[in-house]
């Protein structure tokens, strides 16, 4: 169960049960569901699939296990923003923050940047 506390910022008012935040970090194998890396139950954020600032809600449907990384950059981006914006920055001068993050993707030796973005949670759902 969630609990909503609107005497905090919005940024903070996401807080999950131990429970609940366990399920979701075992969503995807303990690992962060946009570059797959593997994350404890602390290091865990909670991301919001469709965001919260664009109506998403805080059913645990639309919530993802990620990294600090990951959720740092996709901010209040759709899945589909985010790895626009993956894709775009591969054609644009790196800064160090972006190259790690295209490192944690395995993009960061791509030629001629024609490799499409692949999230964790779609790789291994194809193998299901």
């Amino acid at each position: 169960m969630f609990v909503m506390d609107l005497n905090i910022p919005r940024k903070l008012r996401l807080l999950t049960t131990p429970k609940i935040k366990s399920l979701l970090h075992r969503k995807y194998n303990k690992r962060c569901a946009y570059c797959g890396e593997e994350i404890t139950l602390k290091e865990m954020t909670v991301d919001h699939i469709h965001p919260a600032s664009l109506g998403g809600s805080n059913d645990p449907e639309n919530l993802n296990p990620c990294c600090y990384v990951c959720n740092g950059f996709k901010k209040d981006l759709s899945i589909g923003e985010f790895r626009d914006e993956i894709e775009e920055q591969l054609s644009k001068t790196i800064t160090k923050q972006w190259f790690n993050l295209l490192y944690k993707f395995d993009l960061i030796n791509v030629g001629d940047g024609n490799i499409p973005v692949v999230f964790y949670f779609e790789k291994i759902s194809r193998n299901k």
